[in-house]
């Protein structure tokens, strides 16, 4: 199942994402902005493509970890590539293993590369979930677009955004969409053509901020590729 939250500064996109993905029993997480910060008790954190193949070692292996966060050191796209990367290969391990993968603010990054590619067309729909936040429709490629099966669309205001989503939503859409409160969306089911006005932030809205003890935060340092072992240190 693929997700795009998209909308204005501040509406709760990243939030919502990461909220629905922690329902999830693993997963990976793609931070440019280090917006999160509400993470699980047991999460490794990679900044570089060398941590996250380690990091994915461990979140295969070891039960006790369930979130990889990932934080760009310098350029995000060899590292979001190295990503990609590794989540085809964890498919291709164990395609009925549940994981949700989660690309905030994916202007950042060019998803036309192959693995990319191949994890938004060959995922297990039932199994594997990928969540993508973005401020505008043509942050996303339209490739990626083309098969999103969910879109959450927040307060959105410019003409031509609009115009994106009234073609493919229809106008009563985006109009709804022009006019939302600040943590208002309304859930566009493209499978069944259908729209849903969500205005109950509560139900979803979590501090994405709040900082977890220390002893919880573990970063990747070294070990071996794919199945390796792996040396952990606090951050």
């Amino acid at each position: 199942m693929i997700y795009a939250a998209i909308g204005r500064r501040l509406r709760g996109k990243t939030t919502w994402i990461y909220f629905h993905a922690s329902k999830l029993p693993q997963r990976v997480v793609f931070d440019p902005r280090r917006q999160i910060r509400h993470r699980s008790k047991s999460f490794l954190f990679a900044t570089t493509s060398d941590e996250i193949e380690t990091g994915m070692d461990r979140l295969f292996t070891d039960p006790k970890f369930d979130e990889l966060i990932i934080v760009p050191a310098d350029d995000p796209q060899p590292v979001f590539e190295t990503l990609c990367d590794e989540v085809r290969h964890w498919i291709e391990l164990d395609d009925r293993r549940q994981l949700a993968v989660v690309i905030d603010e994916v202007r950042f990054v060019k998803t036309e590369v192959p693995a990319c590619q191949w994890i938004l067309r060959c995922s297990p729909h039932d199994t594997v979930h990928i969540f993508f936040s973005a401020h505008r429709p043509s942050d996303l490629s339209t490739d990626a677009r083309a098969i999103i099966d969910r879109m959450i669309l927040f307060h959105a205001t410019q003409e031509h955004d609009l115009k994106v989503i009234s073609d493919r939503c229809g106008s009563e859409v985006a109009e709804k969409v022009r006019t939302l409160d600040q943590f208002a969306f309304v859930e566009w089911d493209d499978g069944q053509g259908k729209a849903f006005v969500h205005d109950d932030p509560s139900k979803w809205f979590i501090a994405l901020r709040d900082d977890e003890p220390r002893e919880h935060r573990m970063r990747v340092v070294s070990g071996g590729r794919r199945f390796g072992t792996t040396r952990l240190f606090e951050e």
